[in-house]
């Protein structure tokens, strides 16, 4: 949150972390709308799985003698021309305009 402050939304499966006390507690405290997505149900979070999917590609492509190659990954993430806060932001997970 340091960096790219306090997102607006944040939607999540339904584990039971996300459920605890202490979460709820944690996103009413910073005024985050917390929305829950049907685990059982992938085609109703399709943002979040083809994200998913798409980053263990990349893992793939950058896997080298049983480890990721850090830098070929990283040169691959950002040269799709994001700032590091857009990759965040423009996952679906969180909103584009924080609170900060």
């Amino acid at each position: 949150m340091m960096i790219f402050g306090i997102p607006n939304r944040l939607r999540t499966d339904g584990i039971p972390q996300y459920k605890s006390i202490e979460f709820k507690e944690f996103c009413n405290h910073f005024k985050i709308n917390h929305e829950i997505s049907s685990s059982h149900h992938p085609q109703s979070n399709g943002h979040a799985e083809a994200v998913v999917k798409g980053m263990k590609d990349l893992v793939k492509k950058c896997w080298r003698n049983g480890n990721v190659d850090i830098n070929q990954f990283n040169s691959a993430i950002l040269s799709g021309g994001l700032h590091q806060s857009g990759l965040v932001y423009q996952s679906g997970y969180l909103e584009e305009n924080s609170k900060l």
